[in-house]
């Protein structure tokens, strides 16, 4: 009612047009229709007004005489109270300059409490409040109210646990209890609070991240794609329900490529496989692979040519390069092959055999004991310095005592074939028993010749 403070209030017949109450019921019944009404505040001036002569005014300046019916009734109960009654169903009461209440029908009720607040109640279930050009509350039943703090700003409590705000045409949050929250700020960002420590993410159809707690982030990239961050310093991927890496620290990496077979990457230069319980294979350079096929076999790898490999804990092969393979059966037995005909056996310190080609055997029993079978006849014996003995055939054996003293001994062939043993005789028979003969008579020895006197 500024117009009448600024300038004095005339009665135009233009500008003043009232519609009967029954055509603004009428029109007020469609969804989304509204009337302006207008409201003459005559102040205390109502007091003097006489209602037939106001009819009479109303008439000479063209307002329908329905309007001017007997249903127009105005009462003034008190300087601050007034009341209009404009038909059966519009009643206006102004209860103070700022409180003015407008009943259109019987479940219509405006309420203007001051110039920016007005509350309308259009059923008992519904109610409406405009607190300023762009706050209004809606309530339109006791658990579901809706208010709307700016175009782009809406609020809805649907019950006391549940409220979902709107605050743009992509940015929608709703509060379902008060520890699950969901944020939709995009069609295909949305973000669910469960509760204060676990927070989940829908970035995507594909792209869904969980945070379980401060530490610990769960990612779906995608049906078989999910990223776990269980700390700073520890990640986890699952590629598919077969393959799983994990991030333990920025050096250790440990990936799961099956149930057998699991890679860890201890740092850049060392990379540890499991292909199964019983097999590892660790890289610790490019150069150096170390491969545990059992408890007690592990190949080493040092270079392309040099391998090693522990069968077991008394015996090591290494092979340093295609030809020469070494192997340790004990601490006291060693074998090397140097090539296909060179292979050397150290028994034990002091004992150790060479064997040069098939037919050349070396054996080193002591510093100065050194023997030598070239061939499966001819065996060199080296006693000491001075003491060569060789054996050239079964029969022939040589001694160097000395440079200047050399003992050849000969003996028979222990192979030679024996001589036939005479043919057994039969023996002959005994002589018959004979009675001796009587003794001769004496007679004078004479002296016999012999053979060498006939010389």
């Amino acid at each position: 009612m500024s117009h009448t403070k600024s300038r004095p209030f005339t009665l135009d017949p233009a500008p003043l047009s009232l519609s009967p109450a029954p055509l603004i019921l009428q029109h007020l019944d469609p969804p989304g229709t509204y009337a302006r009404v207008l409201f003459v505040d005559f102040s205390s001036a109502f007091n003097t007004i006489l209602p037939s002569l106001l009819q009479d005014k109303l008439s000479q300046l063209n307002v329908p005489d329905s309007t001017c019916s007997p249903s127009l009734i105005i009462a003034s109960l008190s300087p601050s109270l007034i009341i209009a009654r404009l038909s059966p169903s519009l009643i206006i009461a102004r209860l103070s300059p700022s409180l003015i209440i407008a009943r259109i029908r019987p479940s219509l009720i405006i309420a203007r409490i001051r110039p920016s607040l007005i509350i309308a109640r259009l059923r008992p279930s519904l109610i409406i409040a405009r607190l300023s050009p762009s706050l209004i509350i809606a309530r339109l039943s006791p658990s579901l109210i809706i208010a709307r703090i700016r175009p782009s700003l809406i609020i809805a409590r649907i019950s006391p646990s549940l409220i979902i705000a709107r605050l743009s045409p992509s940015l929608i949050i709703a509060r379902i209890s008060p520890s699950l929250i969901i944020a939709r700020l995009s069609p295909s960002l949305i973000i669910a609070r469960l509760s204060p420590s676990l927070i989940v993410a829908r970035l995507s159809p594909s792209l869904i991240v969980a945070r379980l707690r401060p530490s610990l982030i769960v990612a779906r990239l995608s049906p078989s794609l999910i990223v776990a961050r269980l700390s700073p310093s520890l990640i986890v991927a699952r590629l598919r329900p077969s393959l799983i890496i994990a991030r333990l620290s920025p050096s250790l990496i440990v990936a799961r490529l099956s149930p057998s077979l699991i890679v860890a990457r201890l740092r850049p230069s060392l990379i540890v496989a499991r292909l199964s319980p019983s097999l590892i294979v660790a890289r610790l350079r490019p150069s150096l692979i170390v491969v545990r096929l059992s408890p007690s076999l592990i190949v080493v790898r040092l270079s392309p040519s040099l391998i090693v490999a522990r069968l077991r804990p008394s015996l090591i092969v290494a092979r340093l390069s295609p030809s020469l393979i070494i192997a340790r059966l004990s601490p006291s037995l060693i074998i090397a092959r140097l090539s296909p005909s060179l292979i050397i056996a150290r028994l034990s310190p002091s004992l150790i055999i060479a064997r040069l080609s098939p037919s050349l055997i070396i054996a080193r029993l002591s510093p100065s004991l050194i023997i030598a079978r070239l061939s499966p006849s001819l065996i060199v014996a080296r006693l000491r310095p001075s003491l060569i003995i060789a054996r050239l055939s079964p029969s022939l054996i040589i001694a160097r005592l000395s440079p200047s003293l050399i003992i050849a001994r000969l003996r028979p062939s222990p192979h030679r074939r024996p001589s036939p043993p005479l043919p057994h005789r039969r023996p002959s028979p005994p002589l018959p028993h004979r009675r001796p003969s009587p003794p001769l008579p004496h007679r004078r020895p004479t002296k016999c010749r012999t053979l060498g006197d006939r010389h």
